[in-house]
């Protein structure tokens, strides 16, 4: 209650949207989670607060985008994860 934290989904969405912003340009393509692990959380985020996501491609199985992403706060690391997604054609 003395310290509200945003909660670890929503800095998972944050970087969703950076990723399909880098992975998926086109207004026609859709980019869809497969799995996320290795979760490493190093400080709290306060609501409010201004979080810089950066995202790294590691490389491609098939469909599969494989990538490494950090959350930075202040220039300092205080999330990284790897997510891999699934980037498809809407019809």
């Amino acid at each position: 209650p003395r310290m509200p934290v945003t909660p670890i989904v929503v800095l998972n969405e944050t970087i969703g949207a950076a990723a399909h912003r880098l992975l998926a340009p086109r207004q026609s393509q859709s980019l869809r989670v497969r799995r996320i692990r290795d979760i490493k959380i190093r400080s709290f985020v306060r609501p409010g607060e201004t979080v810089e996501a950066q995202i790294k491609v590691e490389g491609r199985d098939g469909a599969i985008i494989r990538t490494v992403a950090d959350l930075l706060k202040d220039g300092r690391r205080i999330l990284r994860g790897r997510f891999d997604y699934q980037l498809t054609e809407q019809l």
